[in-house]
């Protein structure tokens, strides 16, 4: 019985633990925008350091072209952002637990 608990337990915890979000560093080295990296549908972006002097605002010198699925940056914006995958995504990672 102890066993069926905790794997039902595993099996419930399975459906709240949050993706995990990958760093990225993104710099712009010229006054045009610039595609930084691709990111998957419906990706949230968080800027979580910013590198540099200039001023890294969102929907100004950095983004998300939904259109193309990128990660933009320009104006001279340096800096680290973390980039979580949708809970939707087919291509996340699961956890699964084989019942016996």
């Amino acid at each position: 019985m102890y066993g069926f608990r905790a794997t039902l337990i595993l099996i419930l915890a399975g459906g709240t633990i949050p993706a995990l979000a990958e760093q990225i560093t993104c710099e712009s080295h010229q006054d045009g925008v610039e595609a930084c990296t691709t990111v998957l549908p419906d990706s949230q972006v968080k800027l979580v350091r910013q590198l540099g002097e200039t001023p890294c605002v969102e929907g100004k010198s950095w983004g998300l072209d939904t259109k193309l699925n990128s990660l933009w940056i320009s104006g001279g914006c340096r800096a680290v952002f973390d980039v979580k995958p949708s809970r939707d995504d087919p291509n996340a990672k699961r956890h699964e637990v084989v019942l016996p």
